[in-house]
């Protein structure tokens, strides 16, 4: 099989994995069948000591992805730098394991980037699916923490995901970026899978690690 982790990389997709097993092979495929060429991008999954079958799932993929793995349970902000810190990539998409990505996500928002040298981070927006419907959202007026490509010098520069926040970690990363440096593409190009195992149904401890932000 053809090694694709070479010094071409441009992107790097970072998928946190805890129990992710019913969803993690649909993020995966998202991910492979992307527009751009295979060479240009790394798929970097975190296995953070999950108890279901995440692990015998990856080890399928062979060479078409990179594993890692936590030897007990980090949460997902740990998880999210411990890809980020082993990856390759000029920019960073981080790609929650229950979600999945338009074909032409890394190319539409690679290109941004390298069109706009002083854009530290694009955004876009995103399609909730719920059962069987599927609901446009604004990346603008509902921000989530994925649907974005971010440089990696930056997101290494701020200090990655603060690993206190085991809720509400992309709330707290925004919080330290400079808006200013923010691009927008109005185009719904993340799909957001919502499902009963969320982690973001837990209302009261999501709310307890905002009011910290503040």
């Amino acid at each position: 099989m053809k090694n694709f982790h070479s010094k071409e990389i441009k992107v790097s997709i970072i998928i946190p994995a805890y129990n992710a097993g019913l969803f993690l092979e649909r993020a995966i495929r998202s991910c492979i069948n992307q527009s751009i060429s295979r060479e240009k991008f790394e798929i970097i999954v975190v296995n953070d000591c999950s108890k279901d079958a995440t692990n015998k799932i990856c080890k399928l993929w062979g060479n078409e992805i990179i594993y890692l793995e936590n030897k007990m349970n980090k949460g997902l902000p740990y998880t999210l730098n411990k890809g980020v810190e082993s990856s390759k990539g000029l920019y960073i998409v981080r790609l929650d394991a229950d979600d999945f990505l338009h074909e032409d996500f890394l190319k539409i928002l690679s290109v941004y980037l390298d069109l706009n040298a002083d854009i530290q981070l694009v955004e876009c927006d995103y399609f909730i699916y719920k059962k069987y419907n599927r609901t446009r959202c604004s990346q603008i007026t509902n921000p989530i923490g994925c649907a974005n490509m971010i440089r990696k010098d930056y997101l290494v520069s701020i200090g990655l995901y603060n690993v206190k926040f085991k809720m509400a970690e992309e709330i707290e990363l925004r919080a330290r970026m400079d808006k200013n440096l923010f691009g927008y593409i109005n185009m719904p190009l993340y799909r957001y899978y919502k499902h009963n195992s969320n982690m973001t149904l837990d209302k009261k401890k999501y709310t307890r690690y905002k009011k910290k932000i503040k």
